[in-house]
């Protein structure tokens, strides 16, 4: 599996394929294996293929294959669909407090998607609330960041949502695999802001380098985040890159 991780890091998909193939072979039907599969055709722009090899997996809301799952829906743009996802999760019993807040900020995503802004920023701003106790408590983990930047940028507050870039930016540089992830981070977030100047270059970099689930043309294609800058030429150029 790491090795499998480490070609897709390297966007090399068909060899990434083959280690998760052996994998299987060692743990067949694998929830967590089938669905990182799946994501290397995604990031080939395999939309299709990606669904169909996850649409009958179970997760849990607190396994990464969850959210992998519930983005392919959102990419699909049933966002009806993915609602009902996230709020069957909060229903879960034990869901701890970090993924709850989590699940409503991603709620409020969803209702921006859907053009009702008063819902959302009531699921936001709860969801803001959430994460800032959180944090005063002691969690200041970069997944926590990533969704609160995302937040601070969906309700408009700049200044909090650049000094949550910053810290993102300025701890994670020396790690080459992270770094390209929390870049992309940012970039989602000046997108969100119309700060499409500042979005541009982190997305170029992002792009060409190593990363964790290193982000692809195909991503930029599909993810309605992006949808704000989708005009652009020079966003443009990315989107249709290889």
């Amino acid at each position: 599996m790491n090795i499998a991780r480490s070609y897709r890091g390297i966007r090399k998909f068909d060899e990434a394929r083959a280690f998760f193939n052996r994998a299987l072979t060692i743990a067949p039907n694998d929830p967590a294996i089938l669905y990182e599969r799946a994501e290397t055709y995604l990031a080939q722009g395999d939309l299709d293929s990606c669904w169909k090899a996850v649409e009958d997996l179970k997760f849990s809301p607190t396994d990464r294959g969850f959210g992998f799952h519930a983005s392919i829906v959102i990419y699909q743009r049933r966002f009806d669909d993915a609602e009902k996802m996230f709020l069957a999760a909060l229903s879960t019993q034990g869901l701890p407090p970090l993924f709850t807040a989590i699940v409503h900020a991603t709620l409020g995503n969803l209702q921006l998607l859907k053009n009702d802004h008063a819902d959302a920023e009531r699921l936001l701003l709860q969801a803001e609330t959430e994460l800032n106790q959180l944090r005063a408590a002691g969690d200041n983990g970069v997944l926590l960041r990533e969704v609160l930047l995302r937040v601070e940028a969906n309700l408009g507050h700049r200044e909090q949502a650049q000094t949550i870039a910053d810290s993102l930016l300025e701890t994670t540089p020396n790690d080459a695999w992270q770094f390209p992830r929390e870049e992309e981070a940012v970039a989602r977030a000046y997108v969100i802001l119309h700060d499409f100047d500042r979005a541009i270059p982190l997305l170029e970099h992002a792009l060409k380098v190593p990363a964790v689930e290193a982000i692809t043309p195909a991503y930029l294609r599909v993810d309605p985040d992006w949808d704000p800058i989708r005009n652009d030429p020079r966003f443009q150029k990315l989107a249709n890159g290889k």
